[in-house]
């Protein structure tokens, strides 16, 4: 045996997941839904409302391009 080739097993084989599939597709369904939900709350309330004060008008444009921001950069980490 003295020399005898032996292979290097193939990496690809041994891989395995610690997270199930399911899992992993519940999150980001789960991180979707979290991102979406601000967007379309400030979205309605900034343009169903025409009463706001210039604070309140600010806030929900700040949190509207923040939820913007968020979508945008989870869109593009896939």
């Amino acid at each position: 045996m003295m020399g005898a080739n032996y292979r290097k097993p193939n990496q690809e084989e041994f891989q395995f997941d610690l997270v199930p599939k399911w899992l992993r597709i519940t999150m980001i369904i789960l991180k979707g839904s979290i991102v979406l939900i601000p967007f379309i709350i400030s979205s309605i309330a900034m343009f169903y409302e025409s009463d706001f004060t210039i604070m309140e008008s600010g806030l929900w444009h700040c949190i509207w391009l923040m939820s913007l921001l968020h979508i945008l950069n989870y869109a593009d980490e896939k």
